[in-house]
Formats: structure tokens, C-alpha cells, sequence
């Protein structure tokens, strides 16, 4: 009878920790799929930023581009401006053309 007893005990101590365990169980999947959750809205978040930033550097490169091409346009027009002394020089020179041929044909 002690054994039959005794194997009670166990048989309804054993039922009680499997509950307790399944309770765990349900709680830490509970928890688990909640973080699983989080993580996923992360992730879209993240993509959308990495998305966000490709564009950004899409138009940085093309601005990159278009400062270097004014860069270039700035650099030309530079070199073909002339000095003041050297636009007195040519003006000089275009009064004098423009006398001579008024003077041709005045006569």
C-alpha cells in the first residue's frame, strides 16, 4: 500500500511539474513570437531606409555631376576672358575699324 501510495505522489507531482512546464512553455513562446514581431518590423524599417539612402545617393551622384560639369563650364570661361588692358586694346581697335569704314563710306 506504501508503494501505491508513493506512486500517487509522484504521479500527481509529475502531472503538476508538466503543467508548470507547459504553462512555461506557452509564456516563453508567447514572448519569443512578440520579438519575433519587433524583428520584423526592424527589418522593414530597415529596408526602407536602405531604400531611402540609395535614392539619396542617386542624387548626390548626379549633383556630383553637375558641380563637376560647372566646375569644367567656370574653368573655360576663365580662360577666355580677357584682361582690361587687353579689352581697351581690342576697343581701340574696333573704334578705329568702325572710323575707317565710316570713312569709306562717307566718300
Amino acid at each position: 500500500m506504501k508503494k501505491k501510495t508513493a506512486t500517487k505522489k509522484q504521479d500527481s507531482h509529475t502531472q503538476e511539474i508538466k503543467r508548470y512546464l507547459g504553462v512555461l512553455s506557452e509564456d516563453f513562446q508567447g514572448r519569443v513570437s512578440g520579438i519575433a514581431e519587433q524583428f520584423g518590423g526592424l527589418n522593414r524599417k530597415l529596408d526602407d531606409h536602405t531604400d531611402s539612402i540609395a535614392n539619396i545617393t542617386k542624387k548626390l551622384d548626379t549633383h556630383t555631376q553637375m558641380i563637376g560639369q560647372l566646375m569644367i563650364d567656370v574653368q573655360e570661361i576663365k580662360n577666355e576672358k580677357v584682361g582690361r588692358s587687353e579689352f581697351a586694346r581690342l576697343e581701340k581697335r574696333v573704334v578705329r575699324i568702325e572710323n575707317t569704314l565710316h570713312g569709306v563710306r562717307g566718300k
